[in-house]
């Protein structure tokens, strides 16, 4: 038996509500499997688990993607990813080799919170104290006052978690900003 697939694409604008939609919509497009970034899986879950189809999750290393909004696990996502934690440790293995002075800049998603906490506690582990720590909205229009906050604290180095569009923008900011430390990413940045 031969089958022939249709990859079919949907842009979900880094909006959990789009997201869900785009899942709801690839599943009575005739979806066998969805790959996806993991930022709608709190919401599409259910209807994934319904029509049997499964959710695999490639970017988003938070502990929470591959449950519903009330912390239960969903049969339907899968996570094909690094955890966050895992990330984090090698990440400050990294950073520590060169640097002490490290700023965190991170987006207000779940996996952009779980991923900063996580590569907080790995480079206090190597004995660095990240300073600032700062959390932006993931679909704040600007970030100009955050890369002149970073400037100013003249870091070695620059640590910035969450999707792959706010990671785009933050690291033109930065460069827009004269921020010249070198600039590490999640996993989301690779895209």
């Amino acid at each position: 038996t031969t089958y022939t697939l249709k990859l079919k694409t949907y842009d979900d604008g880094n909006d959990p509500a789009t997201a869900a939609s785009n899942v709801s919509a690839a599943i009575h497009d005739g979806a066998i499997a969805i790959i996806e970034d993991g930022i709608g899986t709190a919401v599409s879950g259910a209807a994934s688990t319904a029509a049997g189809v499964p959710e695999i999750v490639i970017t988003d290393g938070s502990t929470t993607a591959l449950q519903d909004k009330n912390g239960n696990v969903v049969p339907s996502l899968f996570g094909l990813r690094i955890p966050n934690d895992a990330a984090s440790d090698v990440l400050a293995t990294y950073i520590s080799k060169s640097c002490q002075n490290v700023a965190i800049l991170h987006d207000d998603s779940d996996n952009g919170r779980d991923g900063s906490d996580a590569l907080s506690g790995s480079l206090q582990d190597t004995n660095i104290n990240p300073s600032p720590v700062i959390e932006v909205s993931a679909t704040a229009p600007t970030l100009d006052t955050q890369a002149q906050q970073i400037k100013g604290a003249n870091p070695c180095a620059v640590a910035v978690w969450g999707g792959d569009v706010f990671i785009a923008h933050t690291v033109a900011a930065l460069r827009s900003a004269g921020v010249t430390a070198t600039i590490f990413t999640s996993q989301a940045g690779e895209a």
